[in-house]
């Protein structure tokens, strides 16, 4: 699967990868919404989008709801440390189809599966 990582943290981005790397996905990261736009100017496609919600430019919701308007199956998953009631209600607002909010394992994996069953 091929998927980009977008987080302005390089340890999360890092620890995203060495999960994924493990299980044989193609990762590519950006440190903002910004940078990610390099991506999507080359019309790379990706099969799913892992994204943080607060950057030094400001919150991804404008990004997010570009990107659902431009790639409407492209599934997206907004990540946070410390999810809250607004958050939840903010992500469901603007389209995201997952959230993730730890970074064990057993929740990154099961947003993999959750992203196969969105695309199906």
């Amino acid at each position: 699967m091929r998927i980009l990582v977008i987080d302005d943290d390089a340890n999360i981005r890092e620890i995203i990868r060495y999960y994924l790397d493990k299980t044989g996905h193609q990762v590519s990261e950006a440190e903002s919404p910004r940078a990610a736009r390099r991506y999507f100017n080359q019309e790379l496609a990706f099969e799913l989008l892992l994204m943080d919600t607060h950057f030094i430019e400001g919150p991804s919701w404008p990004f997010l709801a570009e990107l659902k308007e431009r790639y409407p199956r492209l599934p997206i998953v907004m990540m946070t440390a410390m999810p809250t009631d607004e958050w939840c209600v903010l992500c469901d607002q603007h389209g995201a189809d997952g959230k993730l909010t730890g970074l064990s394992s057993d929740e990154l994996y099961a947003t993999l599966r959750l992203s196969r069953d969105l695309k199906q």
